[in-house]
């Protein structure tokens, strides 16, 4: 016997997108809506017995009506499947919260911040929430599966890094007799395992920020007693790139404008270019911008100006000693590689950087 599981997390609905324009952030707002509603088609599709929201599915407690509206519409469309929901650290479970107020559904449970468990035939499912913006006390402490010979799932928000966001070890995972630990707050798809039990991060269904690059999207997981199938399944409208490109080949605006060009893939994604190398040409980031068909760039400038070593050995200097003294050893038959390397870390030390 297996139970079919349609997992995501971290939504993050009605984020504020501030570093985009208000028509692009609102652009962003819909991507986000979208990638809800795949996850929800999804659980059609694949036809789960379960949807799970692993928390944070709004990013703040100040979400909008409309949207909390448009979250109770989506989840009627699966109302023959059993949802569960936990509150993350975005958008924790208090009294006056719409996870707390508002009805989403006979089918749609909410955990509170008490640790909870849902007794069906096939499954024990557990749940908590999180109640104010941290948790530094772990929700696992002392935690243990009330029936471990039964098929046991936990939905949850949570870190193995931080002690701010209930921070979960690998001991615990061993001995708390879960089998399934779907949970939320990692915006990276990461399977763990120990002992009997797999922790999954679904990770976000669509990027907002460039720490949350490349593909995006939901889990679809077959738990049984035997071990865990899981399908991780792209959602994402637009992905989210960060590319470094050194432009010290590139003898004028137009040679980098084209290595910018073919960087881009899809001009529905974002993009963020980090300009590296040595260059003496005048590098405009928005002059760069109006020639890239892109939905969103972003150009960081991290280039240096071009070095004259011949005339900095000429220098009666401590720096025209070292300069001429590294030359020697190119001309001497020495690894070049290595040895500019060295000349650039030599002359940054020399510069205060």
């Amino acid at each position: 016997m297996s139970v079919k599981i349609l997992h995501c997390a971290d939504i993050h609905l009605d984020s504020v997108f501030s570093f985009l324009s208000p028509s692009a952030a609102q652009c962003r707002r819909e991507d986000l809506r979208s990638a809800f509603s795949k996850c929800v088609a999804l659980a059609k599709e694949k036809d789960a017995d379960i949807f799970i929201i692993s928390g944070d599915l709004f990013d703040s407690e100040n979400v909008s009506r409309d949207t909390a509206e448009f979250v109770r519409k989506k989840l009627a469309q699966i109302s023959d499947k059993e949802v569960y929901i936990c509150a993350g650290n975005h958008d924790p479970f208090k009294t006056s919260s719409y996870l707390s107020v508002m009805n989403f559904g006979e089918n749609v449970h909410i955990f509170s911040g008490e640790t909870e468990c849902i007794k069906r035939e096939e499954y024990d499912i557990y749940g908590v929430s999180f109640t104010e913006p941290y948790a530094r006390k772990s929700f696992l402490e002392g935690f243990k599966a009330e029936n471990p010979d039964k098929l046991n799932i936990m939905v949850m928000h949570g870190d193995f890094t931080s002690n701010d966001y209930n921070l979960i070890t690998k001991t615990q995972l061993e001995n708390c007799g879960i089998d399934y630990m779907a949970l939320g707050h990692v915006h990276t798809h990461e399977v763990i395992k120990a002992g009997r039990c797999t922790a999954v991060y679904p990770g976000c269904p669509e990027g907002r920020g460039f720490d949350e690059t490349g593909q995006k999207g939901a889990v679809y997981a077959e738990v049984s007693k035997s071990g865990v199938k899981l399908e991780f399944v792209p959602v994402s409208r637009r992905k989210l790139h960060e590319t470094v490109i050194d432009v010290t080949e590139a003898e004028n605006s137009e040679e980098i404008t084209n290595m910018l060009k073919g960087s881009i893939k899809d001009e529905n994604d974002l993009y963020k270019f980090v300009l590296k190398g040595e260059t003496d040409i005048k590098i405009s980031g928005d002059v760069l911008k109006d020639n890239l068909n892109a939905f969103f760039v972003k150009i960081y400038d991290r280039t240096e100006p071009k070095k004259d070593l011949e005339k900095f050995a000429e220098e009666f200097s401590l720096k025209g000693l070292f300069v001429k003294k590294v030359l020697s050893e190119i001309e001497n038959g020495g690894d070049e590689e290595l040895i500019k390397l060295a000349l650039k870390i030599g002359l940054d030390a020399m510069n205060g950087r």
